[in-house]
């Protein structure tokens, strides 16, 4: 909070505009909804992703904050796996995504 004036001990709060990475991830329809998608890099589980919404257009999306300490495994990381269910069936499918070149690309992305 900022002092707007000290004689009547006014104070404003300030307003702070921050960027904060969001993972989309989009699946095919048909994924089981009851199922939540897991982030897996390199064999290790992250966690789970909630789903936000699936249209025939998009498919199902899922979406996540990602901090500091996500990216840096992104960073370090040589693939990116997403492990879903689908409807109906006992297996799970699992896209998998390389991170060669994350660093990179990243940095062109938070570039302002």
């Amino acid at each position: 909070m900022n002092l707007v004036n000290e004689d009547d001990q006014t104070y404003k709060l300030s307003e702070e505009s921050k960027n904060v990475p969001v993972l989309v991830v989009k699946i095919p329809l048909n994924a089981d909804l009851r199922k939540k998608p897991a982030i897996v890099i390199d064999g290790k589980k992250l966690g789970d992703l909630n789903f936000t919404h699936c249209n025939p257009q998009d498919g199902c999306v899922s979406t996540a904050a990602v901090n500091d300490e996500v990216i840096k495994l992104f960073e370090d990381g040589k693939t990116m796996s997403i492990v879903f269910g689908i409807y109906a069936r006992n297996q799970n499918m699992t896209i998998e995504f390389p991170l060669k070149n994350f660093t990179k690309s990243y940095a062109k992305l938070i570039k302002k």
